[in-house]
């Protein structure tokens, strides 16, 4: 039987393959033990995944509840988007993100 931190190393590179081979982009913090898919918190040694208030575990289960979220018309990702000030002209950037209602 392996030790459980031998276990982790395995999930933690086994689910940010599987979110890469999706196609879902996501940011690495603490050396990859937990990993942030837009607003979501996952940490992938354990499987425990956090959108606000619901919470799950695994990876494929988060796989799931990002493309069904993405199937309603919500974004996980952030933009920037060039605009021109309709009241001076100047250029702005802004940043945009869709958020639960």
């Amino acid at each position: 039987m392996k030790p459980d931190w031998d276990k982790r190393a395995e999930n933690r590179d086994s689910s940010k393959q599987m979110l890469s081979d999706k196609g879902i982009q996501f940011t690495e913090h603490n050396n990859g033990a937990h990993l942030k898919v837009g607003r979501i918190d996952f940490w992938p040694g354990t499987g425990l995944w956090k959108d606000g208030n619901f919470e799950d575990r695994g990876v494929k289960n988060l796989i799931a509840y990002i493309k069904s979220k993405e199937r309603k018309g919500e974004s996980f990702t952030v933009t920037n988007a060039k605009h021109e000030c309709p009241h001076c002209g100047k250029k702005i950037i802004v940043t945009l993100q869709r958020r639960n209602k």
